[in-house]
């Protein structure tokens, strides 16, 4: 009995804190990517002292931190803990979370900028990143909680970023391969490029690969070593912490499997990336394809050996039979579906983003495989929908009056494209913000976060109920993805979630929050204040 007990104990508290884990990692990446997307290590130009370090290792800590996160978060995952805490939010610490990241941001644009070198001032800088961790986590967790936590999952952490770090370690370390695994990129590239080009520009000597109308240079980071040591060494951690559930020595086929593909799809990225600028899309891949291919491709090849090793008979020795759907799935497939649409759409993006529409058909997908769950949901909405909708408008105008500034108006790009293409986009623009989006946004913030901060099982909790962390939570993650204007985003989702509580149904907040974008996409065409879509 004391052993069951026990039993319990442990697994009760590693669901909890299973699920502000999470929440704290959302939080810490929206920050991240903000951060990330407006930093560039390659404005610094100092080459010793602390300025020196932060450009030399900062890109290393991302990666090292991003791969830790994804281990650890899969390892827990595969244990099938995901029950809620007993602890309550706090509020106060998510706000002081937010504090800290404008200090962060503030250091962070002096840093990058050159304005401010002084040991000290990169000191506080590094401090209030510090600050954001310990803020964050304390916001969904006490210091108790996150003890506990870590008792009880074990070794996982620890083995999670030990194998990341290793990784890495052996992508700075393995510089004597790089010349001849470089040399082989080189060449498969090539004789994939062939494939596609009868004439083509090819230099062996300074790995110059392309066309007369665009080429690149194939050099020690593109290849494609970095990508096989993380693969090699995820894979190597997975079926040792789950060795009992696999069939070996045939599971040790993964390993080289997903080295191999990981190697090929680096080959097909720098070549797809020289047939687009070939075809004149030359700042389409320079800039978008060349930055989120390569974090793409390591994604999709990490997801796949996990399921692959998770599901197929030919590996895994033990399978559960009841498989039951996850609760959540419904309210964030959409949006997760919307999210990875806009990365493939950035992908193949220069200066300005023409393959926007791609989130129209991942969110009707989405929408479509899940359509038999929302048969219980109340799409109706009434005057408070429009009400609501009509104020978040109001305030959103009245802070972009505030900030001041002039219309950034059209871009360059669309008011020289055709009037068919013009037209053709601004449609898919406006229809993806004033019915897409809104979907798949209250699904996911309302339908889910906002009740999921209130209860584990969120799916039974009323429409009518509501609690300041669910509330406030919801509200400030919604907030963030709307960048530079993040104050009114929280407000706009405090507002929704309370209109979805007065009449307790979600079509009311998604109804307001129709309303919103669809005036804000009239304001924007009639003023336009581009900037407000940016």
């Amino acid at each position: 009995m004391e052993a069951r007990r026990l039993y319990h104990e442990r697994v009760g508290i590693l669901e909890g804190m299973a699920g502000r884990a999470l929440a704290c990692a959302l939080l810490l990446g929206v920050e991240g990517l903000a951060v990330s997307l407006a930093f560039d290590g390659g404005t610094i130009t100092a080459e010793r002292g602390a300025l020196g370090a932060v450009r030399d290792w900062g890109a290393w800590t991302l990666r090292w931190a991003l791969a830790s996160a994804l281990l650890f978060g899969a390892l827990v995952w595969q244990k099938g803990n995901t029950a809620a805490a007993g602890s309550r939010f706090r509020p106060g610490w998510l706000l002081g979370n937010l504090a800290v990241f404008g200090m962060f941001w503030t250091l962070g644009t002096r840093v990058y900028g050159g304005e401010a070198t002084a040991g000290a001032a990169i000191a506080g800088w590094l401090a209030a990143g510090i600050g954001m961790v310990i803020t964050a986590a304390m916001a969904v967790a006490r210091l108790a909680d996150w003890a506990a936590f870590a008792r009880t999952t074990g070794w996982l952490g620890p083995q999670a970023a030990l194998a990341a770090a290793i990784g890495c370690a052996a992508g700075l370390l393995s510089w004597r391969l790089w010349g001849p695994v470089t040399l082989a990129t080189f060449s498969l590239s090539e004789m994939v490029l062939g494939l596609f080009r009868s004439e083509y520009v090819s230099d062996p000597d300074s790995a110059k690969l392309g066309t007369s109308r665009f080429f690149v240079f194939i050099s020690q980071e593109c290849s494609g070593l970095e990508g096989v040591g993380l693969m090699l060494v995820c894979g190597l951690m997975w079926l040792t912490v789950f060795r009992s559930e696999f069939r070996f020595p045939r599971a040790l086929l993964l390993l080289p499997a997903g080295m191999v593909l990981i190697y090929l799809s680096n080959v097909a990225r720098i070549v797809v990336l020289i047939l687009i600028g070939d075809a004149g899309y030359r700042e389409i891949a320079a800039r978008g394809f060349h930055s989120q291919a390569g974090w793409l491709a390591f994604c999709a090849v990490t997801i796949g050996f996990m399921v692959v090793s998770g599901r197929s008979d030919l590996f895994r020795a033990v399978r559960d039979e009841d498989e039951v759907e996850y609760a959540a799935a419904p309210y964030l497939a959409p949006f997760l579906a919307v999210m990875a649409a806009a990365v493939v759409s950035q992908a193949m993006t220069g200066s300005f983003e023409w393959m926007y529409v791609l989130r129209i058909p991942a969110a009707i997908a989405a929408l479509l495989y899940f359509r038999t769950r929302y048969r219980t949901i109340d799409w109706r909405f009434g005057w408070p929908a429009a009400a609501a909708g009509f104020l978040v408008f109001a305030v959103w105008a009245a802070y972009d009056l505030l900030m001041g500034g002039e219309a950034a108006g059209m871009p360059v790009e669309l008011r020289n494209a055709s009037s068919g293409v013009r037209v053709a986009w601004l449609a898919a623009r406006c229809v993806s913000a004033a019915i897409a989006v809104p979907v798949v946004e209250e699904l996911a913030f309302r339908g889910f976060c906002q009740r999921r901060l209130q209860a584990e099982d969120f799916d039974r909790v009323p429409w009518t109920s509501w609690n300041w962390p669910g509330l406030i939570g919801a509200s400030t993650v919604f907030g963030l993805l709307h960048g530079s204007y993040w104050h009114v985003g929280t407000v706009a989702g405090a507002i929704y979630g309370g209109v979805m509580v007065y009449r307790g149904r979600l079509g009311e907040a998604v109804a307001a929050h129709a309303i919103t974008n669809g005036l804000l996409a009239a304001y924007v065409l009639a003023t336009g204040r581009w900037q407000m879509w940016a």
